[in-house]
């Protein structure tokens, strides 16, 4: 055990006291003596001290003497023997043998014993919090793994905050805590990864996703094998949808084996055989060919329209968008082509090497793109002879966009900014949603 005392005295040793309890029936077996415990122990780590290239601080071994609020060490069945480290002013040069030796080594331990794990990795959350994520080998049994991870923490259970830990995946959820916890927990990671790639879907359609995962009393999750499931569950035969996510070949070949028919209920396998599908709300529809020949819409500059924005009363299904509702609603057009602006100047500056010059069809594109920089007037100076690629001396491991002016001097500038600069024109809301967005898509 680890004690804190409190120092009544101003004192060189750490406040801190390392309790040894030793058996007193095993120390009278092994015919050894308290008192040549404690020199042996002080002999051996002043030989490792000297030996070793890391400084180690002095340490004193002791018998111990009980303390307040302690009875163990005062126990007739045991012998205490207290470590006390000594206070060391230099407290750098101990977190760097820490985190040069110690951690390390901890990381570096292999986890035994349990071969349902297959690996342990600690990982940093946003909020700088360390968790442990415990992988699953192929010896556990779907659906057991999370109790064998609770009965493998049952000496540390207590230390382990189970309202936070969770399993990560559905079919682990819906096994340990029902199929309302998995449902939930579906409905919210996919409302999560929709709102992360930028598209709004309506929260009813994703509620129709996952009730059409659970609608057999268990939740099956959104992969082949899922679905594969949810059909088997049902009585459903569809081997044309089963083929669309695996293997057509196989597929085919084993529902001949079965014999089995396909209804053409879904809507991939009646579309591919010319069947009128029934999607969502609406009725049958048909895919007609206007036997006219395919002409492309006229390509729309993308400055132009970010820099006269038509948004306001726009219609979405017959009703008008007010300013109060979700402006990613109303705007997906505007943000769909922020994403093109910041990708083809993503595009320039992998595809031309290293100060190489970019042509006049990408050049107009990179000064229309720095209007929206925020010191773009700053940045353009004299005027611009040429545009190349090239290294800002701070960040040595990026490339950016390298102007030459008309009076021969130059001057760097990131794409990010503009992009940026580009959503702020359009409306603060958008701004900052992009800032968030784009932060962890390293825009």
């Amino acid at each position: 055990m680890i004690l804190y005392n409190i120092p009544r005295i101003q004192t060189r040793k750490a406040t801190w006291i390392t309790h040894f309890h030793i058996s007193q029936e095993i120390m009278k077996r092994k015919k050894m003596g308290l008192r040549s415990l404690i020199d042996e122990l002080t002999e051996q780590y002043m030989r490792d001290r000297d030996q070793s290239t890391i400084v180690f601080p002095e340490v004193y071994i002791s018998k111990g003497e009980g303390s307040a609020g302690n009875d163990e060490c005062v126990n007739d069945q045991t012998c205490c023997i207290t470590v006390v480290t000594e206070n060391d002013s230099n407290s750098i040069s101990q977190l760097d043998t820490i985190k040069k030796r110690v951690i390390p080594k901890l990381l570096a331990i292999l986890v035994k014993g349990f071969l349902e794990f297959k690996d342990i990795e600690i990982q940093c959350q946003q909020d700088n919090e360390l968790v442990v994520k415990v992988g699953m080998s192929e010896h556990c049994k779907s659906g057991e793994f999370w109790a064998n991870l609770q009965n493998a923490c049952v000496a540390i259970f207590e230390l382990i905050d189970w309202e936070r830990s969770r399993p990560g995946s559905v079919y682990d959820i819906s096994f340990s805590y029902g199929v309302d916890s998995a449902w939930n927990f579906f409905v919210e990671s996919l409302r999560s990864t929709t709102d992360d790639i930028g598209r709004n879907i309506r929260r009813k359609h994703l509620l129709v996703v996952a009730d059409s995962l659970s609608v057999s009393g268990q939740f099956h999750g959104l992969s082949s094998q899922g679905l594969k499931q949810q059909r088997t569950r049902l009585s459903i035969s569809s081997p044309f949808s089963e083929a669309c996510f695996s293997r057509p070949a196989q597929s085919f070949i084993n529902a001949a084996k079965q014999s089995s028919v396909d209804n053409l209920c879904g809507t991939v396998d009646a579309m591919a055989w010319g069947k009128e599908p029934f999607a969502g709300t609406s009725g049958p529809f048909k895919i007609m060919y206007s036997g006219k020949a395919h002409e492309p819409i006229a390509s729309v500059n993308v400055y132009d329209f970010l820099q006269n924005p038509e948004v306001r009363d726009a219609n979405s299904n017959g009703g008008t968008i007010s300013e109060q509702q979700d402006f990613r609603s109303a705007r997906v057009g505007l943000w769909d082509n922020i994403i093109d602006m910041r990708t083809c100047l993503q595009n320039m500056l992998q595809k031309y090497k290293l100060n190489e010059y970019v042509t006049e069809l990408d050049k107009s594109d990179v000064i229309e793109a720095l209007r929206f920089h925020p010191r773009g007037h700053e940045k353009i100076g004299a005027g611009i002879r040429d545009i190349k690629i090239g290294h800002h001396p701070s960040h040595p491991g990026t490339r950016c966009f390298i102007l030459i002016r008309d009076d021969d001097s130059t001057e760097d500038f990131s794409y990010r900014k503009c992009v940026q600069g580009a959503a702020d024109s359009i409306s603060p809301q958008l701004g900052s949603y992009a800032e968030k967005i784009l932060r962890y898509r390293a825009v």
